[in-house]
């Protein structure tokens, strides 16, 4: 169901945001949580859903449609567990797993590898995983943004934010963070540039930075487990996955 809301202020570093409208994801995709992971939105203005147990998924009009079945994806020989999306220009659907990145085509169902986010300037080093929560596409420069994390034995030792080419997926830029243990559980590209979200707090980054900076805390008014960002007209979406509910926030 999807309600408005009382107006909640949310003041950050000067930037007034406020919660105007969410929408009840309880039973939108089946009686069990499939635990979502990410958020996007078409052109059109449909909701784009990742999922780690049930795919991708489409929501509409209070209707939600299945876009990606995790079967569709093991029969493809990939992994099915998707931590992020992102709608690209052109209709397709970028998707992040453990490791690599995925590109879903509508068109004709298919989804093949698209990306790896793994740094390319290790040298001997023996990388064992990689993993990111987070994916967004800038228009702008028609790039794939993601914020990966490298580690060995289960520890991290280094944290980027990662440009990748639309259409071929070659990586463009990696940006090393001082914090090597900063994963991001969402992000967006804004007007402003750059949205992290680490648990309900959201950062502002610019590209070549070394350290994101704080903007506000959304768990002030109930987001306090952000999974997923997106951008429409004005507001900012914000998926929470403790909530299990999607919110519209004014923040410019």
């Amino acid at each position: 169901m999807r309600v408005g809301l009382l107006v909640l202020g949310l003041v950050g570093c000067g930037t007034d945001a406020e919660v105007v409208e969410t929408l009840d994801l309880s039973g939108l995709l089946g009686d069990e949580d499939p635990g979502v992971t990410g958020v996007d939105v078409t052109g059109d203005g449909a909701i784009v859903l990742s999922t780690w147990t049930d795919g991708l998924w489409r929501i509409e009009d209070g209707e939600a449609e299945q876009l990606l079945t995790v079967g569709a994806m093991v029969d493809a020989g990939l992994p099915s567990s998707l931590t992020d999306v992102a709608v690209l220009g052109d209709g397709r659907i970028a998707m992040t797993v453990p490791g690599i990145g995925l590109l879903y085509d509508p068109a004709d169902g298919s989804v093949v590898q698209h990306f790896c986010y793994e740094p390319g300037d290790w040298g001997d080093w023996e990388v064992q995983r990689q993993e990111t929560d987070s994916l967004a596409y800038d228009a702008a420069t028609d790039r794939l943004i993601a914020q990966p994390v490298t580690l060995t034995d289960e520890r991290p030792d280094r944290a980027d934010v990662a440009e990748f080419d639309r259409t071929t997926g070659t990586p463009l830029a990696w940006h090393t963070l001082a914090d090597r243990r900063f994963l991001a559980s969402a992000l967006a590209v804004t007007p402003d540039g750059i949205l992290l979200a680490e648990d309900g707090v959201l950062y502002d980054y610019a590209l070549g930075d070394d350290a994101p900076v704080r903007r506000t805390d959304l768990g002030r008014v109930g987001l306090a487990h952000v999974e997923g960002l997106a951008v429409t007209d004005e507001r900012l979406l914000v998926l929470d996955g403790r909530s299990y509910e999607i919110a519209w926030v004014r923040a410019w």
